[in-house]
């Protein structure tokens, strides 16, 4: 029997409220449905870790990946910016047809967003093996966690094409799940992009002058910054391309 008398009933609007709808969802779709399932503040808090891993994931890969392909956008030093070259020289790089422009192994030649990063086309096979094994949901979780650990080695060794076949599988699962991040019904209505834009632009103002403390060995000024945007509910994480903030869960 259950009844609030008993103290054996939860709230799920309340839960909602303190860890957010996805963590709740990513927590009821954890348990196989044939399994009895506890909903309590440990295992919400769980859930509430391991959506903050995969939201991690995602951004690391998304600004790394956009950067890269920023980067090969913007290379002046390819070929087809390079006027030294000859239109007339067979050995060009224009007329070559082992160059890097026709080499479609080259960094230049493959987008680091393998497609379709949306959908369901990027399942891996050992998720597709999951859900129809009676829809075993831990497992195919299972794989989102494994992808997740590929795609961030990859993203250590800078290897991106294998970071964006992993960050598209990812999305492709949480789309299964109805977990991802960037899908319409969990879109924060009390958060437009001008809002978005104005924090983004008070709080990379700053992170220079946090940059700038640094410069001049200032680690009491520079830990002072990173402590009161802490205790905003801001983390900040030092990478090998500048300092990075999100919003902490």
């Amino acid at each position: 029997k259950m009844s609030k008398s008993l103290g054996n009933t939860a709230d799920v609007l309340a839960a909602v409220e303190t860890y957010g709808g996805r963590a709740v969802r990513l927590y009821l779709a954890g348990p196989h449905y044939r399994s009895a399932i506890e909903l309590s503040d440990a295992s919400l808090a769980e859930a509430s870790a391991q959506l903050a891993r995969i939201d991690g994931f995602l951004e690391r890969a998304k600004a790394a990946l956009s950067g890269a392909s920023t980067s090969s956008a913007n290379d002046t030093t390819s070929p087809a910016n390079d006027t030294t070259s000859s239109a007339n020289d067979t050995t060009s790089p224009a007329n070559d047809t082992t160059s890097p422009a026709n080499d479609t192994g080259s960094p230049a030649s493959r987008n680091p967003f393998p497609e379709p990063v949306e959908g369901t086309t990027s399942l891996p096979p050992a998720f597709i093996d999951a859900m129809n094994d009676d829809l075993s949901t831990p497992a195919a979780l299972a794989v989102v966690f494994t992808t997740i650990k590929a795609g961030n080695v990859a993203l250590e060794a800078g290897d991106h094409p294998a970071a964006g076949r992993a960050y598209a599988e990812v999305l492709a699962m949480l789309d299964i799940f109805g977990l991802n991040p960037d899908a319409p019904e969990w879109a924060d209505a009390g958060n437009s992009d001008d809002l978005t834009s104005v924090v983004d632009g008070l709080v990379g103002a700053l992170l220079e002058q946090r940059a700038q403390a640094r410069e001049r060995k200032d680690w009491a000024s520079a830990d002072a910054i990173r402590d009161t945007l802490s205790a905003l509910g801001l983390t900040v994480t030092d990478t090998p391309d500048g300092p990075r903030w999100s919003i902490e869960k």
